[in-house]
């Protein structure tokens, strides 16, 4: 794989995670907050869900919880705890925690990031209003 097509690959890994992974699980979770599974994992959740407050909260929280696992898990791989080679449909493959530069948790959550690019399920982006100050000479 040539380092040119680096890029692309983490870009198409990104896409693919957040649709295929990401946006799976929080509607899969959505489903069992709106009692649509009769599996044991929906009857615990309607039983831990009575009432519409709990569920209300956990609607808010399952993107959050969502996301933060997909940051853990890329996290891992920015610092070689988990390696992964990402294999494109067009058979190219890639070391993600040799091209991805160790940014990826960063891609995923920062302000314009994959999530801005490939969610299609709803997230809360809390870094759209943060900016930084490089100016070192400011009081």
């Amino acid at each position: 794989m040539s380092p040119e097509h680096s890029p692309d690959l983490v870009k198409e890994f990104a896409s693919d995670i957040i649709r295929n992974v990401r946006d799976r699980a929080v509607r899969n979770c959505d489903m069992l907050v709106v009692r649509k599974s009769t599996s044991m994992i929906g009857e615990r959740w309607d039983m831990a869900l009575k009432n519409a407050t709990a569920r209300e909260a956990l609607t808010t929280l399952l993107p959050d919880i969502v996301d933060e696992t997909i940051f853990a898990l890329l996290d891992a791989i920015d610092n070689g705890v988990l390696r992964l080679t990402y294999a494109s449909s067009a058979g190219d493959s890639i070391d993600l925690t040799d091209s991805a530069l160790g940014e990826m948790a960063g891609w995923f959550m920062g302000n314009d990031g994959w999530r801005n690019h490939y969610c299609q399920e709803r997230f809360f982006d809390d870094s759209r209003n943060f900016t930084i100050d490089f100016d070192l000479d400011s009081d």
